[in-house]
């Protein structure tokens, strides 16, 4: 999140996606990617419990930086992107 060349959330998602998969999002991809950032933000807003949960697993420490809720949001969103077939090289 704080790589990201700029700070509104279509261009970290753009950014995002061309490290997972050297190429852009089509407009498609784009707005599913951008709805299920919304939808976990508003999620992770009306429960932050459950974003500091969620920050709490690993072995990293979260960023202090950044809130939790949106820190939890693309967190979430970039185990969308890593789960994609197209990420995931198969034998």
């Amino acid at each position: 999140m704080l790589e990201s060349p700029q700070a509104n959330p279509t261009a970290r998602l753009t950014y995002g996606f061309n490290l997972c998969f050297a190429r852009s999002p089509n407009p498609k991809e784009l707005q599913l990617l951008q709805d299920a950032y919304q939808t976990q933000l508003a999620e992770f807003k009306a429960n932050p419990e459950s974003a500091k949960q969620l920050l709490a697993v690993g072995q990293s420490s979260a960023n202090d930086q950044i809130p939790s809720v949106e820190l939890a949001a693309w967190s979430s969103v970039a185990r969308i992107l890593l789960n994609l077939s197209e990420f995931i090289t198969r034998p």
